[in-house]
Order: structure tokens, then C-alpha cells, then sequence
């Protein structure tokens, strides 16, 4: 959910009754991850105008998937078996299952553990905001 909208999952919608509650029900953990918009994150007005800078900041899930792995045994989770789901924006997780790993051993030492997830389901998936981009294709 990018963006700030993870705060706005109705404990009544059809998320968390068709996805998430199965999914704590079968013992699986569920994490929101709060992420940045490739494109609307930066579309805010600023003085000069600067256009969208598409190369930032993708990583946002990848770094989460390190994060928990991380954290995996204080959080009660199997670090060997993490996937990804999303719809709409939430697919830019479909970017990072085929992204290369991004393991690396500078800076925090979560940055050590793999960003690379076991899985990935994607629904009405967005591919690009550029108009350009869609009248080339």
C-alpha cells in the first residue's frame, strides 16, 4: 500500500476477510508494507518543477523482505519462506520477485540478508504512468 493508504484496510473489507484472516487463520504472518510510489510519490508541487524521477525508490519492498528476514526470529517467522502479494501499486512487488537480490554486506546489517522472495501473486497490475511509454508499446 503506498503511499500512506495501509492504515486504511477496513477490518470489514473483502482484503481481510477473503486474504488476510485465511491466511492468520492457516498460521501464516501478514505484513503491510508501507512503501513509496515510483511516481506519485515525488509528483508533489515544488518550486522549480522537477519532473518524476523513475529510478527511485523501487527498493522500498526489497529492503522490507531484508528487514524481516532480519528479524525473523523475534517476529516468529520463517526467513526461507516470505512471498509477496499486491494489486494495483502493490504490484511494484512483482518488480522486486524479478529484481536481482540485492544482499549486500554495506551499511545496516539487515542489508546482509536476501531480498529475493519464494513467491509472487499479482492482480491488475500497472505497468507504466508514462504516456509515452504507453504510446510506444
Amino acid at each position: 500500500h503506498p503511499n500512506g493508504e495501509t492504515e486504511k484496510i477496513a477490518p470489514n473489507s473483502l482484503h481481510m476477510s477473503q486474504l488476510v484472516n485465511p491466511a492468520l487463520e492457516k498460521n501464516f504472518a501478514f505484513m503491510a508494507i508501507e512503501f513509496r510510489h515510483p511516481v506519485s510519490s515525488q509528483l508533489a508541487p515544488s518550486n522549480p518543477p522537477t519532473p518524476p524521477q523513475l529510478d527511485i525508490p523501487n527498493t522500498d519492498i526489497s529492503r522490507a523482505v531484508q528487514w524481516a528476514r532480519a528479524w525473523a526470529d523475534e517476529l516468529g517467522i520463517d526467513p526461507k519462506n516470505i512471498f509477496l502479494l499486491g494489486q494495483s501499486r502493490g504490484t511494484l512487488g512483482l518488480l522486486t520477485a524479478l529484481s536481482p537480490n540485492m544482499a549486500s554486506s554495506d551499511g545496516a546489517p539487515y542489508l546482509a540478508q536476501s531480498s529475493r522472495v519464494n513467491a509472487m501473486y499479482a492482480v491488475q497490475a500497472q505497468t507504466t504512468y508514462e504516456q509515452e511509454q504507453i504510446a510506444n508499446s
